[in-house]
């Protein structure tokens, strides 16, 4: 169990780890009773990881949800049991083999037909249904106490059944069917097992980073040493972190220098070296030396943790909505169809027959698959996303990206390095102020700056001048920065912004490329700046890429146009919009949208906040403020772009994967069903069918596991 103060406001959030949890059945109990303690605000369960994460009030005590969860019937485990609990089940699984095997071959094998005893029959059958089930029969009776009809339910009633129709059939002399109960429990026992070990590998990069979470850690604080959980982890603290160790907590280098592998944070696979003063992050590897750190941020609050939220979060696609009104509507229906199935079998055979071909129906018609198709999919995208430095918000944004058929990306920060080279100044006017005091206003107004252009002038201007003066800037998005400092109005931005009625005086600048920007001082433009701005090395292939994916690439920018149309052409793209404001990039957006098109926004800047959220899809970049990253549907941890394809060709992998899995589910019991309801299917036949389905499912998710990334750059390269 975890506990971390999460938002402002006193709302606290809990995470359980549990036991049981099977398919989205299981999920839409847990929240249904979670949802109903007062206090609680929101719950979300994760069927893949077994993970129930809770925001509530601080009255809310963890022992209260604790209490909820148990009562439905499912186990709450500490987070060091939530890897090893596959393991629980072997020797279930162990003790079904000896059960089952015995019987099986004493009825597949002509010769020894008739060989094994009823009494023994009976014997290894009450094992099996008696211990061996206990889990199953442990979820079917909390699935009825919550008035619902799961899978367990459908199958504890079908084995219970014949099993006791067999005790009777024994008792009056006639033929028994132990073996059939037996071995259905046992396919669904073995089943069960190797779901959960592919589940696990499937799952992994999300288990593995949230475990990461809850380990404990050796900090000084105060002068004293204090072992903690990870959680617990305090801003200022201080830890030393040795060789092949994890990096606990966000924090900066205060002793000792090292190479850190950040490929769980971000996808880049290659160590970066580090040394005092950088700064480090949770969930990275030390793979140098011995280094000591001092934390940044608290241990629930770590870049990767906030990833990790976002990663969990429990909006349901629309294929995940379908499939959850599928298996509702689905089971109830099955109970109809066993019923009209045992009347007729009844009626033109016997009772015997007629039961044995109803619990066949009951048996095949098992929604397991179909509740687990989608979850299961959407995990393993979103935990190879992890491993690929790709963060989606929402499941709707990987449903979405994969049906975009235009990319806008934004220019500056975005394609271009975030850094600048300052080219040229051209005085317009000498007589406002010296060249000392013009350099010295146009530092203060840069001071603190986080746009390339406005760090590079910075930069210039106090290389220029020892001069130092002081004024807090107020940003223009889209346009420029603005300062009172001393006696003077300082305006530094785009010369639209500054002089929309004057041509720019330097034309050859434009028509080279250049980023142009002018500086006015108390209202009067007295010089432009020429900068060159660096396009990103990987830039020219990540459009290719793109292009080669079928999808149409636009470029949106403020800069000038020549400026635009200059990187562009470098590029490879050739529609442009130049020149746009904040408001004109979300109304392009939403031209693009009206026509049709599904529209992806690639930015990292203020101004593309507006563009980001109109998008179908926003996706920022590693560089990206706070405010792009809340506009944003997905988060590009890399500081490359080609994470952006490489999200693109993930999406689609998974629109893919989901459709085919839940067609092969919804496909197995419409062409099955007939099939037990003529009885041509027994209920140990159904039931080994009903476990393939559901295997089918978790093999086919882990193709998505383990298939690489074919983006178009990488195969040409291949």
């Amino acid at each position: 169990m975890q506990v971390a103060v999460l938002f402002g406001g006193g709302i606290v959030e809990t995470a359980l780890w549990l036991r049981g949890v099977t398919c989205t059945a299981c999920a839409r109990r847990i929240e249904g009773a979670v949802r109903a303690l007062a206090g609680v605000q929101r719950v979300r369960v994760h069927v893949a990881l077994e993970r129930v994460i809770v925001e509530h009030a601080p009255d809310v005590r963890a022992d209260d949800l604790v209490a909820v969860v148990t009562s439905l019937g499912y186990t709450v485990l500490s987070p060091a049991g939530a890897v090893p609990r596959v393991r629980s089940s072997v020797g279930r699984l162990v003790v079904s083999a000896v059960c089952v095997v015995p019987t099986m071959v004493a009825m597949f094998v002509a010769p020894l037909h008739g060989i094994m005893h009823p009494l023994v029959q009976f014997g290894l059958a009450t094992i099996m249904q008696t211990w061996v089930a206990a889990p199953l029969y442990d979820r079917a009776w909390r699935a009825v106490r919550q008035r619902t009809i799961s899978m367990e339910v459908l199958i504890v009633f079908a084995t219970t059944c014949v099993y006791v129709a067999s005790v009777w059939a024994w008792v009056n002399g006639l033929h028994v069917y132990f073996e059939t109960s037996a071995a259905l429990v046992g396919f669904v026992t073995f089943g069960s097992w190797i779901e959960q070990r592919m589940k696990r590998i499937a799952t992994s990069s999300l288990t593995d980073m949230l475990l990461l979470h809850t380990r404990t850690v050796s900090i000084e604080r105060d002068g004293s040493t204090y072992v903690v959980p990870i959680a617990a982890i305090k801003t200022g603290d201080e830890m030393t972190v040795q060789p092949g160790s994890w990096i606990p907590a966000d924090g900066t280098i205060v002793a000792g220098h090292t190479h850190i592998d950040e490929s769980m944070r971000t996808g880049e696979s290659v160590p970066h070296m580090r040394t005092v003063g950088d700064a480090v992050y949770a969930a990275s590897m030390n793979t140098g030396g011995t280094i000591r750190i001092r934390a940044d941020a608290d241990g629930s609050d770590t870049a990767v943790v906030r990833m990790l939220r976002i990663a969990e979060q429990a909006t349901r696609a629309p294929a995940h909505k379908m499939a959850d009104r599928i298996a509702a509507v689905f089971v109830p229906l099955v109970l109809v169809l066993a019923c009209g199935t045992g009347v007729y079998w009844a009626w033109v055979s016997d009772a015997s027959t007629a039961m044995m071909h109803a619990l066949a129906v009951l048996v095949m018609a098992c929604p397991c698959a179909l509740g687990l198709a989608i979850p299961l999919t959407l995990s393993v995208a979103q935990g190879k996303a992890v491993r690929q430095g790709i963060v989606f918000h929402d499941p709707i944004a990987l449903e979405a990206l994969a049906r975009v058929d235009v990319v806008v990306l934004d220019k500056t920060g975005t394609m271009t390095l975030d850094s600048c080279t300052f080219v040229d100044v051209r005085f317009l006017r000498e007589d406002i102020v010296d060249e000392q005091t013009f350099w010295a206003l146009v530092a203060a107004a840069e001071h603190g700056a986080v746009h390339g252009v406005g760090i590079a002038l910075g930069q210039e201007a106090s290389r220029r001048t020892p001069l130092r003066l002081d004024a807090p800037p107020m940003t223009h998005p889209g346009l420029g920065v603005a300062a009172r400092i001393d006696r003077w109005d300082v305006r530094i931005g785009a010369w639209r912004w500054l002089a929309p009625e004057m041509p720019l005086p330097t034309p050859e600048w434009d028509d080279a490329g250049y980023t142009v920007v002018g500086i006015a001082i108390d209202g009067c433009v007295v010089a432009v700046c020429a900068l060159e701005l660096t396009v990103r090395p990987e830039a020219v292939d990540v459009v290719r890429a793109l292009q080669d994916l079928n999808l149409r690439v636009h470029m949106c920018t403020g800069d000038r146009m020549h400026a635009a149309s200059s990187t562009a052409a470098r590029l490879g793209i050739a529609h442009v919009d130049a020149e746009v404001l904040p408001e004109e990039k979300r109304a392009i957006i939403q031209e693009m949208r009206h026509h049709g098109h599904t529209v992806a926004m690639v930015g990292d800047g203020l101004n593309d906040a507006p563009a980001l959220a109109a998008a179908d899809v926003g996706v920022c970049v590693a560089s990206a403020n706070d405010v792009s990253k809340a506009a944003a549907h997905v988060t590009l941890l890399r500081t490359d772009v080609r994470a952006l394809v490489d999200a693109v060709v993930l999406a689609r992998q998974t629109r893919i994967h989901v459709r085919v899995s839940v067609v092969w589910a919804i496909l197995y019991n419409v062409c099955g069903l007939p099939l037990a309801m003529a009885g041509v299917l027994t209920p140990m036949t159904a039931g080994g069918a009903m476990v393939l389905s559901s295997l089918s499912v978790v093999a086919y998710s882990m193709v998505l596991h383990v298939r690489g990334l074919r983006t178009p750059f990488r195969a040409s390269k291949g």
